[in-house]
């Protein structure tokens, strides 16, 4: 047995955290500049209403997993990920922005089209936690319940799951970026080098961790 959860994000995951407020910081920045734009497309209050969730759920992630409370932080990032591909759909379809209501499977059809990456199998894995499905919670729960000590098997998965979200908020970044381009004039090439830095740890992160955990994240 390893060290409680609390313990392994601050001394062997820290830096998927600091990563991730970096990424924060970065967009809390685009908010307040998208903010401040006058008279705002559909588009762009929904980017703004979005992201802003984007960084609630964060925290809420990082707190669950710090106490343990494992399931519903994968719970919070299936929500993660819903949020980012939404960002993603609405950009490259503005006119999502006007309903009231998107499906996943709209959005996941949206992507498909765009020959981006649609995440199916891990929105499977992170849907079986939600709803709760039989062999999560016969076969899964009693490693996940809280209180219990964290293992290696734990240390895989938290690492693998902390650079998902910040595959997904890299991705809130992007999109909010793009929704401030004409805005910006030159200075929009400050955002885009703060982005390229970004990714790029992002990317490294992705190659370094998925040898660990290809078994958990092989299906995109």
């Amino acid at each position: 047995m390893v060290a409680k959860f609390g313990q392994v994000l601050q001394k062997r995951l820290r830096h998927y955290i600091v990563f991730r407020r970096k990424i924060e910081k970065e967009l809390s920045c685009a908010i307040r500049l998208l903010t401040i734009v006058p008279n705002k497309s559909d588009i762009e209050l929904q980017v703004l209403s979005l992201v802003d969730f984007m960084l609630e759920i964060n925290q809420v992630i990082t707190d669950c997993f710090r106490h343990g409370y494992l399931s519903s932080g994968l719970h919070h990032l299936r929500l993660a990920q819903e949020v980012a591909h939404k960002l993603w759909a609405m950009h490259m379809r503005p006119a999502l922005a006007k309903k009231q209501r998107v499906e996943p499977s709209k959005v996941r059809d949206i992507l498909k089209e765009a020959d981006y990456p649609d995440w199916k199998g891990v929105y499977k894995y992170l849907s079986s936690i939600s709803h709760q499905n039989r062999e999560f919670v016969i076969n899964q729960y009693p490693f996940f319940r809280q209180g219990s000590n964290a293992t290696e098997d734990h240390v895989i998965a938290l690492e693998c799951w902390l650079m998902v979200l910040n595959v997904f908020n890299i991705k809130a970044l992007y999109v909010i970026f793009k929704r401030l381009k004409p805005h910006m004039g030159g200075d929009y090439q400050h955002l885009v080098a703060a982005y390229v830095r970004l990714e790029q740890v992002a990317n490294a992160d992705w190659e370094a961790t998925d040898k660990k955990g290809r078994l958990l994240l092989q299906e995109r």
